[in-house]
């Protein structure tokens, strides 16, 4: 029986404030996390980025640039998450950094 080879198609998704979008589902991945492409949709729009896909493998996306390809995985999620609630989420996490600091920086005068 002769193995079949995975059928790859290429697309465009689109790089929203929600996630990188393609199909109806939403992905991620570290790279993307780090360089903020999500916040830098929700600032100045959305853009798209062409991408390779297994259509029997839906969960992932590969994407090249010049020198590198990388994977972005499907992230379950029912609906974008609010604007409020984002900040509410970055404003406990800064509340966070500083009560660290503040702690670190107390340890090291002792």
């Amino acid at each position: 029986m002769e193995k079949k080879e995975p059928t790859i198609l290429q697309g465009l998704a689109n790089v929203s404030s929600c996630g990188l979008e393609f199909n109806g589902r939403i992905y991620s991945n570290a790279n993307m996390i780090r360089h903020q492409w999500f916040e830098l949709a929700a600032v100045q729009g959305s853009w798209q980025i062409p991408i390779f896909y297994n259509p029997e493998k839906p969960e992932e996306l590969m994407l090249f640039d010049f020198m590198t390809a990388e994977v972005a995985t499907s992230v379950e999620t029912s609906e974008c998450v609010c604007e409020e609630v984002k900040a509410s989420y970055f404003e406990a996490i800064n509340s966070l950094k500083e009560r660290i600091s503040k702690i670190r920086a107390t340890d090291q005068t002792l």
